[in-house]
C-alpha cells in the first residue's frame, strides 16, 4: 500500500501521496484509499502519518426495512478488505511497536 510512494520521483517535494482503489461486490461499491495525509500540508511531508479509509456504499434506492441488513453486509465487506490489506507484520509492528 505504500510502495507508490517510495517511487515518486522529487520526493521531497511531495506534499501528499493518496491512492484510490475502487472494487464491486455485487450491490456494494468499496473505496479503499490509502496513503500520506500530511498534518504539515501544503509543506513537504516531513512525518510519516499513515491512513488507510475504507468506505462501502450502495447507490440505489431500497425500502428502510432492508437498511439493518445491508448495515452488516457493509460492515462485513469492509471488514473482509481490512484484513486482507493488514498484514501481520504491519499488525506486529502496531500492536508491538
Amino acid at each position: 500500500m505504500t510502495g507508490h510512494y517510495a517511487s515518486l520521483t522529487d520526493l521531497e517535494n511531495c506534499s501528499r501521496a493518496f491512492m484510490s482503489n475502487e472494487y464491486v461486490y455485487d450491490d456494494i461499491k468499496l473505496r479503499v484509499q490509502s496513503g500520506f495525509f500530511n498534518p504539515d500540508y501544503p509543506a513537504p511531508i516531513k512525518r510519516n502519518h499513515f491512513v488507510l479509509d475504507l468506505d462501502a456504499y450502495i447507490d440505489f434506492p431500497h425500502l428502510i426495512n432492508n437498511a439493518e441488513s445491508y448495515f452488516k453486509r457493509l460492515h462485513g465487506t469492509i471488514e473482509r478488505k481490512f484484513e486482507e490489506l493488514i498484514t501481520d507484520k504491519l499488525r506486529d509492528d502496531i500492536l508491538n511497536g
